[in-house]
């Protein structure tokens, strides 16, 4: 598409957007973010446009206007506003949509955790074909199981095992470490964990697999000076890694 086509066509579909085209404003968030004929991808710019269209119904700028919220592309981050819109386009039918709620329903992010309610988002996301969800549907145990082995305790861990990820837990392992939870290493790697591994599905997985086996290595590594020396040593060629690449990882 050359310039004068592209400014054309943009002006064209502003007009639509206007006159409440719900499929204009999706297309001028996709020429935005797209960044054609030779503009540059501007995520901010879409966003808007995205947004309109979302509030008018359109299920995969719901989906999309969602994830940008939890993340924080080309707006506020706001995780609870972000669950507003993922559950609008869940409740269209989106697929993707209803594996995003699941997941947030699960762990507790950007809404209050209810498992029976992400379970149900899941089973409904793997009856509709989403692969994803029909994996995780194997790992998740269902809901009367869950629910009674936390009530009665029966799993030692199961407590750090369903640990909100989102919340302020702190890493258990870095903070035995090097002896605070507000020690600037930790900092970065709590950043890491929030703004980086929370916001994808197999993130999520990991920080809950994370908080299902540091406690006991943190307790290890209180009694064990050689071992946390070793330990050490390995999060701070992590951390300088994570500090040299922060734009990377914040913006991906």
């Amino acid at each position: 598409m050359k310039v004068d086509e592209y400014n054309n066509t943009v002006l064209k579909l502003k007009k639509n957007a206007e006159n409440g085209d719900v499929g204009a404003m999706a297309q001028l968030g996709s020429l935005y973010y797209r960044g054609v004929s030779g503009n540059e991808q501007n995520i901010a710019d879409a966003f808007p446009y995205w947004k309109m269209a979302a509030d008018r119904g359109n299920d995969e700028c719901a989906l999309i206007v969602g994830k940008c919220l939890q993340r924080g592309d080309g707006c506020t981050r706001d995780p609870s506003l972000g669950f507003s819109y993922l559950r609008k386009s869940a409740n269209s039918g989106n697929v993707e949509a209803l594996d995003c709620v699941a997941e947030c329903y699960m762990d507790g992010f950007g809404v209050e955790e209810d498992y029976r309610k992400g379970y149900d988002y899941l089973r409904k996301a793997a009856a509709l074909g989403h692969q994803g969800a029909k994996s995780k549907l194997g790992f998740y145990k269902e809901p009367n199981e869950y629910i009674r082995e936390n009530q009665t305790g029966d799993d030692d861990y199961s407590n750090s095992y369903n640990t909100k990820s989102s919340g302020s837990e702190g890493c258990y392992i870095a903070t035995a470490v090097y002896g605070s939870y507000d020690a600037p290493e930790v900092l970065v790697l709590r950043d890491f964990r929030d703004s980086f591994l929370n916001v994808r599905w197999w993130g999520r997985g990991f920080i809950k697999f994370y908080y299902f086996c540091s406690p006991s290595i943190a307790h290890k590594l209180q009694k064990t000076k050689r071992f946390n020396l070793i330990i050490r040593d390995i999060l701070n060629h992590f951390v300088r890694y994570l500090m040299e690449r922060e734009k990377e990882w914040h913006t991906s």
